[in-house]
């Protein structure tokens, strides 16, 4: 049992250690063709598959030292409060994946997956709930917290 918790406190690291690159990676891109087109980087930030790797680049950071605290005791656990948040960025790039798939893909080729927007619509969101998977904590939600976890999504929407 021992071996099984360091096999997944590895893999729990290794899978935030990618999507916290993905996520990096696909802000900075962002931000940079946003500052190369003459606008305001910021603006990056008003769209939602930004958000969304900006939610979940904070919780990977976030679980990175209790997946190292994980492998040096042999045992991996995350608070509820971050395996919520962590919750609640794989629910939101879900919905950016599925968004740019199911509605923007039929119309919109380019728009959907062209260019940096493969990396932000189709990699970020795939990596995101690959690494869910792995870091997932066992925690059972209540209505309340997977309503609470929802609510970037709702504030978005409105």
């Amino acid at each position: 049992m021992v071996n099984i918790n360091a096999w997944r406190s590895k893999l729990a690291f290794f899978a935030c250690l990618v999507t916290l690159v993905c996520a990096t990676t696909s802000i900075v891109l962002s931000f940079i063709w946003y500052s190369e087109h003459g606008y305001n980087p910021a603006r990056a930030l008003r769209f939602f598959t930004n958000i969304s790797n900006t939610i979940t680049l904070f919780a990977s950071a976030f679980i990175m030292p209790f997946a190292i605290n994980g492998i040096r005791k042999k045992r991996f656990v995350i608070p509820k409060w971050l395996s919520l948040l962590f919750y609640s960025g794989t629910i939101c790039t879900t919905v950016v994946f599925l968004f740019a798939v199911v509605f923007i893909l039929p119309f919109n080729r380019e728009f959907a997956i062209g260019g940096k927007q493969f990396f932000l619509h189709i990699v970020c969101p795939i990596m995101v709930l690959t690494s869910f998977q792995f870091v997932e904590a066992k925690y059972e939600y209540s209505l309340k917290e997977r309503l609470l976890c929802l609510m970037p999504f709702i504030i978005y929407s409105f």
